[in-house]
C-alpha cells in the first residue's frame, strides 16, 4: 500500500511512518520544513510544503491509498482565534482527495471532539472544560477540525486519546466508541500502532475510537 502521512516527522507521526516501511509499504512524509527527516528508505520519499499547496498535495494524494495525518492544534495561551490552519489544510486535502477518488483518511484528536454515541465521564467532562477555559483557541480548533473531519463524506477515522506519554512496556490497549478512557495516559507507540493497524484492516470507518491505558 501506498500511505501520505502529514506530519510524519512528528513523535507520532514518525513512529507511525516506520511501522507502514517496516511491513514493506510506500510512504510519502509531507512535512513543512526540511532536513526535518533524516533518516533514508527506498520506500521513503520526503515532499516539503504547506498545507495550502494544493497542486503539491493533489500530487501526492493521487497515488496514495490512505492519507494520515498526525497533526494537532498546539496549546496557544491568546484569547483570539486568527486562523485555522489545520482545518484549513483538511479542506485542501479533502478536495485533492476528492478529485482523485481516494475515500481512507485517518487523523488524531482528543475527547473535546465529540462523536455520537458518546458517554459522559470524568476525563472527557473535565479535561476538555479545563481546555475551553484555560486554552480557548485550542479548544476552538480542535472542534472545527473535529466537524471537518466528520462532515467530509470520506471514510474518515479520529483516534481520540488524552495524554501521550505513558509507557508502552506491558501495558494493555483500552479502546472505546463511546468517549470514556480506563486512564489518562497513552504511549505514542500505542497509538502509532493502533492508526497503522486501523489503516491496514480497514477498521473504525467513520467512528471515533478513543484509546487509553487499560
Amino acid at each position: 500500500m501506498k500511505f501520505v502521512i502529514f506530519g510524519a516527522n512528528g513523535a507520532i507521526g514518525t513512529l507511525v511512518m516506520n511501522e507502514a516501511l517496516k511491513d514493506g509499504n510506500e510512504v510519502v512524509a509531507y512535512v513543512r520544513r526540511e532536513n526535518t527527516i533524516t533518516m533514508e528508505h527506498t520506500n521513503l520519499t520526503v515532499v516539503v510544503g504547506d498545507l495550502q499547496n494544493e497542486s503539491l498535495i493533489e500530487d501526492i494524494v493521487k497515488d496514495s491509498d490512505i492519507v494520515i495525518s498526525a497533526l494537532g492544534p498546539y496549546m496557544e495561551t491568546t484569547r483570539k482565534v486568527t486562523t485555522t490552519p489545520i482545518s484549513d489544510g483538511y479542506e485542501v486535502i479533502f478536495r485533492a482527495m476528492k478529485k482523485h477518488q481516494k475515500k481512507r483518511f485517518i487523523a488524531l484528536g482528543t475527547p473535546t471532539i465529540q462523536g455520537k454515541g458518546d458517554r459522559k465521564d470524568f476525563n472527557n467532562t473535565f479535561f476538555p472544560a479545563i481546555l475551553k477555559l484555560f486554552f480557548p483557541v485550542t479548544h476552538f480548533k480542535t472542534k472545527k477540525m473535529g466537524r471537518v473531519i466528520s462532515n467530509s463524506g470520506l471514510d474518515w477515522t479520529l483516534v481520540r486519546f488524552l495524554d501521550p506519554k505513558g509507557k508502552h512496556k506491558n501495558r494493555p490497549l483500552n479502546i472505546t466508541l463511546d468517549g470514556t478512557t480506563k486512564k489518562i495516559q497513552i504511549s505514542r507507540e500505542h497509538i502509532a500502532s493502533f492508526i497503522y493497524s486501523a489503516a491496514k484492516d480497514n477498521l473504525y470507518i467513520q467512528q471515533m475510537p478513543t484509546i487509553s491505558h487499560a
